[in-house]
């Protein structure tokens, strides 16, 4: 194999698994569905070996398991793993968020200004696809704000592991205190406090879990 097959097949491979992994985050996969090798090959217009390879490395992830007929899909959330990482998000990003308040700068403060505004005209306008969007780039923003290299990996996988049930968060009964939350957010980046905006970011995501708990009792109670 010669060194540009070489990379082509490398760029082919990673270009599949980005696309799957953004998937994930975005909550495109929802729970129980099953991932098929060669339907995802020729949505992909590929050979299935990128596709068993990106497959694997989500495995290796925790974002997808591997069921009893070798077919791959979103694995259930139990209540343990769940809270588990709700905890861990609650820590880790909130510090990001503190990190951010030193290091964003006041053009980014107007970039996630812009992001919030997309988000509420996604929702009104029913756009859920949108709004996912939106919601992902916001708290990302933020996050890459915080400036750590260490820990941006770390909060991807957790978004990983939880994406796949961002598409209630579209139909949620707490969307309007939600957006309270990021506009809180947004004037504690702007004020630098560490304080408000940890808190900020706390309550989203607890509002968010008050979302999922009821939607998802039979899965939690396993």
């Amino acid at each position: 194999m010669t060194k540009e097959a070489k990379l082509d097949k490398t760029s082919v491979n990673l270009a599949v698994y980005t696309d799957l992994r953004k998937s994930l985050m975005l909550g495109r996969i929802e729970p129980g569905v099953t991932l098929r090798i060669q339907e995802l090959a020729d949505q992909f217009g590929t050979s299935p070996m990128p596709v068993r390879e990106a497959l694997r490395r989500l495995v290796s992830e925790q974002a997808l398991e591997v069921l009893s007929n070798r077919s791959v899909a979103v694995p259930p959330l139990t209540r343990k793993r769940y809270e588990d990482i709700l905890r861990t998000r609650i820590t880790l990003e909130g510090a990001a968020v503190a990190w951010a308040c030193d290091t964003i700068s006041n053009l980014e403060i107007e970039d996630l200004e812009h992001l919030d505004e997309a988000i509420e005209k996604a929702r009104n306008g029913g756009d859920k696809t949108a709004f996912l969007e939106k919601h992902l780039e916001f708290h990302f923003l933020i996050y890459r704000c915080a400036r750590s290299v260490a820990a941006l990996p770390l909060i991807e996988s957790l978004w990983l592991q939880i994406g796949p049930y961002h598409h209630q968060m579209f139909e949620a009964d707490h969307y309007k205190l939600r957006t309270k939350h990021h506009r809180e957010l947004i004037d504690a980046l702007r004020k630098r406090d560490k304080e408000a905006a940890t808190k900020a970011l706390q309550d989203d995501l607890l509002m968010f879990a008050a979302d999922m708990r009821p939607r998802l009792t039979e899965v939690l109670e396993g």
